[in-house]
């Protein structure tokens, strides 16, 4: 005797919450998705809880906030490319006022050692454990 398909026997399991009482089948777990629109050809009253996720991701409310963030900056290989840099965060923020732009924490220490001299006589470049420490909010 053949085994019943995984959608036999998602079908029997809704007839048999159906003969329960249940009017409408709300799927606990994404997968039940996949056979939501044979249930439903069946007469089982399923909604596809895919469906509307995507729906809510998609048509969700008009200008959702972004959760707030803390960009950390290492700077001083030359400072004013830290301060380039953080000008062209600010700029590329889309902030309707102050408040709604993207909080930073600078480290800006231009006594680092020298990139050049590290490349072309292999000097010791001193680690930037302890700026990154200092940033550590």
């Amino acid at each position: 005797m053949p085994q019943p398909t995984a959608a036999t026997t998602i079908h029997q399991a809704c007839l048999s919450v159906q003969d329960n009482g249940a009017t409408l089948i709300v799927p606990g777990m994404a997968e039940l998705s996949l056979v939501c629109a044979d249930l439903q050809r069946r007469g089982i009253p399923t909604l596809d809880i895919n469906e509307i996720y995507a729906t809510f991701a998609t048509r969700g409310p008009g200008n959702p906030r972004a959760l707030p963030f803390k960009l950390g900056i290492l700077g001083g290989v030359g400072p004013a490319a830290t301060v380039d840099f953080m000008g062209k965060v600010v700029a590329n923020t889309p902030a309707g006022c102050d408040q709604d732009h993207i909080k930073m924490v600078v480290e800006q220490n231009p006594q680092i050692s020298d990139r050049t001299a590290n490349l072309l006589r292999g000097e010791r470049v001193r680690s930037t454990t302890s700026s990154a420490s200092k940033a550590e909010v």
